[in-house]
């Protein structure tokens, strides 16, 4: 029965998720819009290290987060990996189910004497 579950999982549901992380991913560049538009004067005196660090470090990997497209490429590891990560669980389960069988001992009934 865990073995139908897995490719209900494998085949419906990953790909859903593939699906919405993709969108995720192209609204990425969103976000790094919205974390380069904090200005430092706007957070408290102690967060602002720590706001700058997160946009030098923004720019440095990105460049400009306005110009930022993520290639498909990107798209589909990123997929990969969450699909991975979903399935993951799934063959665990499998996995223990068919390393726990209960094996009983043979019984033999030869040379055994019956009261």
């Amino acid at each position: 029965m865990s073995l139908v579950w897995f490719w209900v999982f494998a085949c419906l549901v990953v790909p859903v998720f593939l699906l919405v992380s993709s969108f995720a991913l192209l609204q990425f560049r969103n976000v790094l819009v919205i974390i380069m538009d904090i200005s430092t004067k706007s957070v408290p005196g102690w967060l602002s290290p720590l706001v700058l660090t997160v946009k030098t470090a923004i720019s440095q990997a990105f460049g400009n987060p306005r110009t930022y497209k993520p290639k498909m490429t990107e798209i589909l590891l990123y997929a990969l990996i969450i699909a991975v990560l979903l399935l993951l669980p799934a063959l665990w389960a499998i996995y223990e189910k068919q390393a726990n069988v209960i094996t009983a001992p043979q019984r033999s009934t030869k040379g055994r004497k019956h009261d």
